[in-house]
């Protein structure tokens, strides 16, 4: 697909989850965002994407997403359907699973799961997560295991931490650290500053900064920019990109 933006073009979803941990347990909740990344070579990369959660039971949901990524100034795009459970296996432990099959532009497809397992109380989270990707027309696949884990050393000082290491079909090899910190100021607004690091025949990095706004217990909105210096992104292989992200996340439960 070459380098790229991710752009606005319309993208709704339509879904049902069950929120398993406390907090997606609302009968409703619908999160959508856009973010758009310019690159230093003139290219540019635009994602939107909405996922809609609705409960069945209390410790059972389904999720149904739909997402675009638009690709410019090459015009190409791909269309995105994905779905999957959540599954409250106690009071602190959740099961999120879903699939997603990806159409693009050029006619191909692709297919996409995630599962992850996560333990969370009221100061400490923990998740492990994988990820696989895989292209019938070329046949290239890759998977992208996962660990992170959320402490809060203070109430108002959240320390996050993600860990990921991808293998391909090309037996090559690579490794992120996702790091993001976030200072609470009171119900309504927190700050946010972190970085990545990756590995990709040479070393890659971000920095993060961003604001969270609580306007309503049931409506959030979460803004986010990061410099991006060779990080590592994944279409067909593993690519290093240069340029600036922005994105926006609105978050409705209802």
């Amino acid at each position: 697909m070459g380098r790229r933006m991710k752009t606005i073009l319309g993208v709704l979803a339509l879904g049902l989850a069950v929120a398993a941990m406390p907090a997606v347990a609302d009968e409703f909740r619908d999160i959508v965002s856009v973010t758009g990344d310019v690159y230093f070579d003139n290219t540019y990369f635009i994602e939107s994407e909405n996922v809609f959660l609705a409960q069945l039971v209390p410790t059972l949901s389904i999720q149904v997403g739909l997402k675009r990524d638009d690709y410019l100034p090459d015009w190409a795009y791909a269309d995105q359907v994905s779905f999957g459970p959540v599954v409250s296996l106690t009071a602190y432990v959740y099961f999120v699973a879903d699939y997603g099959i990806t159409f693009d532009s050029d006619g191909s497809l692709s297919h996409e799961g995630n599962i992850e397992v996560t333990f969370e109380n009221d100061t400490t989270s923990g998740a492990f997560g994988m990820r696989g990707d895989f292209f019938p027309v070329t046949g290239y696949f890759y998977v992208l295991p996962s660990v992170s884990a959320l402490f809060h050393p203070v109430d108002q000082l959240g320390l996050f931490g993600k860990v990921f290491l991808s293998w391909d079909a090309t037996n090559t090899v690579t490794v992120s650290l996702w790091n993001e910190n976030t200072w609470t100021f009171n119900d309504v607004i927190a700050a946010r500053l972190g970085f990545t690091l990756g590995w990709a025949n040479g070393l890659g990095w971000s920095a993060i900064a961003g604001a969270d706004w609580s306007i309503t217990p049931s409506l959030k909105l979460r803004y986010n920019f990061q410099y991006l210096s060779n990080t590592i992104e994944y279409v067909t292989a593993p690519v290093t990109k240069n340029g600036i992200e922005n994105a926006l996340v609105m978050d409705v439960k209802f």
